[in-house]
């Protein structure tokens, strides 16, 4: 018995780690199913949002209207903070060398958060480092690109991987031509507004214990988060208050995954594409008293792919290390070793 077990975990251990990914059997095919052993954190904490295949959220949008978002019948990883404008300055350097020259000094590619030095180069301001940056949609595309492909300083890395620049409609006006969504064998990605609302939305223990359902607004609440600057007593976020704060300023504030700024801050790139209208959405509401209300799960915003949004990374689940793989084959052994 010892030998078969011994000959199973070899086996299994083998077919695992010679393609570096494990297709989940309770999951769909496709990368939903992809697994990476090799995937890194890139400095970002991560939640990892299970529950899989829950129920969309259902109510009323904007009119007439019935909304259906939040359903997501796999896991995934989701960055707990906006990318940062210190963050966002790594892949300005990195990316510098190849980024077209009617982009080199477009906020397009700099964000908000980044500037120009001297000599053609770029600065990074220490008093905004640690807001969350603002760029254009196909330059969140790339630096994903850029993490797919192990932020290898190479053209082509930035290229495709996950959304292929390809198909990046014109620099301005025109018809949105872009990657509708992410490829197989994606590491890194926006989210789409289901992944997101799922995220910020959705509590499996809404109504206690194992009774799953969805908050209206972020935080675990019915009620809008309470604006106010960072230090005011109850303060959740910083809506509405026209105040720029560094990400987690409301460490006490966050989703039912554990996930901070999902409301203020600034809106969030979205993988997903509206048909009709042809623009990207955001998530999340600014802090303009314009939009207020945007932190309930029904309202989305459309953007051009040119307009300056936030990002919240997303990627898939890690497979387990070959490490721990070894772990456990060891402890299966020890257990069935013969008396």
């Amino acid at each position: 018995m010892t030998i078969v077990i011994r000959s199973f975990i070899a086996a299994s251990a083998g077919a695992l780690f010679s393609s570096g990914a494990l297709a989940g059997s309770q999951f769909q095919d496709g990368w939903r199913s992809f697994r990476d052993s090799t995937i890194q954190d890139y400095g970002y904490e991560w939640a990892t949002v299970g529950h899989a295949r829950n129920a969309d959220w259902v109510g009323p949008g904007l009119g007439s209207a019935i909304v259906r978002v939040g359903g997501v019948d796999y896991r995934y990883r989701i960055a707990k903070t906006e990318v940062t404008n210190r963050q966002w300055y790594e892949f300005v350097l990195a990316y510098a060398p190849y980024v077209s020259p009617q982009f080199s000094g477009s906020s397009q590619f700099t964000g908000t958060g980044v500037g120009l030095s001297g000599g053609g180069g770029y600065s990074l301001p220490a008093s905004t480092a640690e807001h969350a940056a603002q760029v254009g949609w196909r330059f969140a595309a790339r630096y994903v690109n850029w993490l797919h492909n192990g932020k290898v300083n190479e053209a082509w890395a930035f290229e495709s991987g996950v959304y292929d620049a390809a198909t990046f409609g014109p620099p301005s006006g025109g018809p949105i031509t872009d990657q509708r969504e992410r490829s197989e064998g994606a590491r890194y990605f926006l989210p789409t507004r289901d992944e997101w609302a799922k995220a910020v939305h959705f509590d499996p223990n809404r109504y206690g214990e194992g009774q799953a359902g969805y908050w209206l607004y972020p935080y675990s609440a019915d009620t809008m988060p309470v604006a106010g600057a960072p230090g005011t007593p109850g303060a959740q976020t910083n809506r509405g208050t026209l105040v720029h704060v560094p990400v987690m300023s409301y460490p006490n504030a966050t989703t039912p995954w554990g996930l901070f700024d999902a409301s203020g801050s600034a809106f969030e790139w979205l993988e997903t594409i509206n048909a009709s209208q042809g623009g990207r959405y955001g998530a999340s509401s600014d802090k303009g008293e314009f939009f207020i209300d945007l932190d309930r799960i029904q309202e989305w915003t459309q953007w051009s792919p040119t307009n300056l949004v936030g990002i919240r990374l997303a990627s898939v689940v890690p497979a387990p290390g070959a490490s721990l793989v070894a772990l456990a084959a060891g402890a299966i052994l020890r257990r069935r070793r013969p008396l």
